[in-house]
């Protein structure tokens, strides 16, 4: 049974006191999206960032996860970084009207603050 495990540990991701979920999860796009939303659910920003962006170096192609990625770092206040990736949520995905709404709302907020400010 040792060794199933460290066989598993080596082919996913081991979190910390997961005994719930087996002490491993898979390291896919998706698994890294959903801890992207756990951790933005919880206020931690620079976690789901990094989750994200974990996903999208492994299909860089999932439009929600671009949206997610653009809201949260436009939380952050990287607002040019947000535009790319929300720009890509809605050319990937022209039917999400949330991300939409986060692309013209981060280009209004852009547009309206002085010159230099961030």
């Amino acid at each position: 049974e040792e060794a199933a495990i460290q066989e598993s540990a080596a082919q996913g991701r081991t979190l910390a006191g997961s005994a719930y979920l087996g002490g491993v999860v898979p390291d896919t796009p998706e698994v890294h999206t959903t801890l992207g939303l756990w951790s933005a659910s919880r206020g931690q920003l620079d976690a789901a960032i990094a989750e994200f962006s974990r996903a999208l170096e492994g299909n860089p192609d999932l439009a929600e996860t671009q949206w997610h990625l653009g809201a949260a770092l436009a939380q952050r206040g990287a607002f040019a970084d947000a535009v790319e990736h929300l720009r890509r949520a809605v050319e990937l995905d022209p039917s999400n009207m949330d991300a939409q709404h986060d692309l013209d709302s981060v280009r209004a907020f852009m547009a309206a603050r002085p010159s230099g400010k961030p």
